[in-house]
């Protein structure tokens, strides 16, 4: 399978004279027409939404274009959890799985209100009150 880069090699030698390396290039719409055919795939379940892994690239701009496609955020921790309530991701579109009792983050998350889920181990998962975060299991 042959695959085509977005971009020309002219135009990538003027991005390096601009900005030194490294860099990331993120190809915006063959982004979107991926998240478009996942969804798609999986338009036969009415219960299925998509959680972007916020560990995998935590950058802004990624997420929102995600987001705008209608995947939320998989957080693992508690700095993903807040980049992705900074950028607007809240509700059911945002899944949190913190396994960190005992660390820094987990007195964070605690310390900012986080709660354990009725049931499940306290020492694994958390959620916060209100409805903002839901348990991504």
């Amino acid at each position: 399978m042959r695959k085509d880069l977005p971009f020309t090699r002219k135009f990538i030698e003027r991005v390096i004279a601009r900005h030194p390396t490294p860099f990331h290039i993120y190809d915006e719409a063959g982004i979107r027409a991926n998240a478009r055919r996942l969804r798609k795939a999986f338009a036969w379940n009415a219960g299925f939404r998509e959680y972007f892994a916020v560990k995998a690239a935590p950058n802004p701009f990624l997420m929102k274009l995600l987001q705008a496609e209608g995947f939320g955020s998989d957080c693992s921790s508690l700095s993903e959890l807040l980049l992705s309530q900074r950028v607007g991701i809240a509700g059911v579109l945002l899944g949190v799985a913190m396994c960190v009792l005992g660390t820094t983050a987990a007195v964070d998350a605690l310390r900012r209100g986080v709660t354990p889920l009725p049931g499940i181990d306290a020492r694994t998962f958390f959620i916060v009150p209100m409805g903002d975060i839901f348990l991504f299991a």
